[in-house]
């Protein structure tokens, strides 16, 4: 997904909650169900651009998926284009029945999508010309460390090296390799 591409979850969560809102006689029956179905469908095949993805399928195939009979099915495609949802067309054949069915994005989901791509667009924070990176004084517990690091590669005092003298001949010894 890159670009203007919206993502899918993005959609769908709009897509349920203007459902209810625009056309509350699809909140309450399988209709939501099918346009969540088509909208996986025409998302996959656009990749994601879905103003004018268009997806061809049977009515037999989404009753299938969805287990619905296929009158049923046919029935909510029809309120799903007149709430204008969906657009769909089905040829009719030689033999009188119906072919595969071409489903595309309909007036009310655009008016969706468009929403979302408008709400996605926001200014952009202005770069201050100060330096970006901030410089903090160390913590008390930092500075502490730095001492004792510092303390650790310092050489010995001679005091010290005079109460332990073979620490005085393993330093020369190093020194001296």
């Amino acid at each position: 997904m890159g670009g203007s591409a919206l993502a899918l979850d993005n959609i769908l969560s709009a897509m349920f909650c203007f459902v209810d809102r625009w056309t509350p006689a699809l909140s309450r029956n399988h209709s939501r169900d099918l346009l969540r179905f088509l909208l996986c469908r025409l998302y996959d095949q656009s990749r994601g651009h879905l103003l004018h993805a268009q997806v061809t399928l049977a009515q037999g195939t989404l009753a299938r998926k969805l287990r619905l009979s296929r009158t049923w099915t046919q029935v909510l495609v029809s309120r799903l284009q007149e709430g204008g949802w969906i657009e769909y067309a089905a040829p009719i054949l030689d033999t009188g029945m119906r072919g595969s069915c071409s489903f595309r994005v309909g007036r009310s989901l655009k008016r969706l999508l468009v929403m979302l791509l408008k709400s996605r667009k926001r200014k952009k924070p202005a770069k201050s010309a100060a330096n970006s990176h901030w410089q903090f004084s160390p913590t008390n517990v930092e500075k502490r460390l730095q001492q004792i690091l510092k303390r650790e590669e310092e050489p010995p005092k001679p005091e010290v090296l005079d109460r332990i003298p073979t620490l005085r001949l393993w330093l020369k010894r190093g020194g001296e390799g």
